[in-house]
């Protein structure tokens, strides 16, 4: 292949993978699956081809028409995705419904112990969510170790004060051993990611030896300052 392929190669799918990897990586490791209750899914935790601009979809096909191994490894990386969804969405679904947690929820939310907090009723919780979307909310948190919220969200100081004790959910019976094997599949999926980098970042290095190219072309009708460095 020659120069102006693999610049499009760099520019439309290498980099932006690269980036959105290191970026699942990242989550992964700090235990925050991006998760979200509607539609259920995550934000950043995704399949390869998700990551990319649909625009450039034939550009990819191309990619992996050359580069075969790779395409065995972006199926293997989705296939893990796939399963962490599953499984956090299973583990989702058991916080929501555990008697534990929603015991420790209807007591936090009542009129008593909301005014211990500052808090005058339920909709300064949850704002224009209802009340069954507030459970989902809060198991959205557990799910996520979300951490101490922004005073600019609705449940903030409710949660804020609050996290401590709903974070016990997660060593109850019941949901410990899904807690546990979604936090092995994550492990897993953040390792098999840094591999892949890796992989990629050998394949754009030699790429750009062959052929010319910087990793980074300068923006069209910019002084080439990197030939020039200051």
């Amino acid at each position: 292949m020659g120069p102006r392929i693999v610049r499009a190669w760099f520019d439309t799918l290498i980099n932006p993978l690269i980036a959105a990897l290191e970026s699942e990586m990242r989550v992964l490791g700090q235990r925050d699956f991006t998760w979200r209750f509607r539609p259920a899914g995550f934000e950043l935790v995704r399949k390869v081809e998700q990551h990319l601009d649909s625009l450039y979809r034939a550009n990819l096909d191309q990619f992996l028409a050359i580069y075969r191994s790779l395409a065995a490894q972006f199926q293997d990386h989705d296939n893990r995705v796939e399963r962490l969804r599953l499984h956090v969405g299973e583990l989702h679904a058991l916080i929501s419904r555990n008697e534990e947690f929603l015991r420790v929820l209807e007591a936090s939310l009542s009129f008593e112990s909301l005014q211990t907090i500052g808090v005058r009723s339920i909709d300064e919780v949850f704002g224009a969510y209802p009340k069954e979307d507030g459970i989902q909310l809060i198991a959205q948190y557990l799910v996520n170790n979300t951490a101490h919220l922004p005073a600019h969200h609705s449940t903030a100081k409710f949660w804020n004060l609050r996290r401590a004790e709903f974070r016990e959910i997660l060593s109850k019976h019941g949901i410990v051993d899904k807690y546990e094997s979604v936090l092995c599949q994550a492990d897993e999926l953040g390792g098999f990611d840094s591999a892949l980098v890796e992989t990629l970042k050998d394949l754009r290095l030699s790429l750009s030896l062959r052929v010319d190219q910087p990793f980074v072309a300068p923006e069209a009708g910019s002084p080439q300052r990197w030939l020039n460095p200051a």
